[in-house]
């Protein structure tokens, strides 16, 4: 029961992380394409830039996948 608590903790804690990895992006994407998105209303341009960073995130998470190295056979 002790370990389902903490597993959840931890999980809770990801997500956090990752939320805070998002906000961070798109608030960079909302400063990059500010002049070219003038005419948008503020609202309107941080929801693209959070849908931008969600994407460009899923992506990156996505190629970090680490692999587990697989071991040679032993020479003779």
């Amino acid at each position: 029961m002790h370990d389902l608590h903490n597993t959840a903790n931890t999980r809770t804690e990801i997500e956090t992380v990752i939320s805070n990895r998002a906000r961070a992006l798109a608030l960079d994407i909302v400063h990059r394409i500010r002049p070219v998105c003038a005419h948008m209303p503020d609202t309107e341009l941080l929801e693209l830039a959070t849908q931008m960073a969600q994407v460009e995130l899923s992506y990156f998470e996505q190629a970090v996948v680490p692999t587990i190295p697989r071991r040679r056979p032993a020479r003779a």
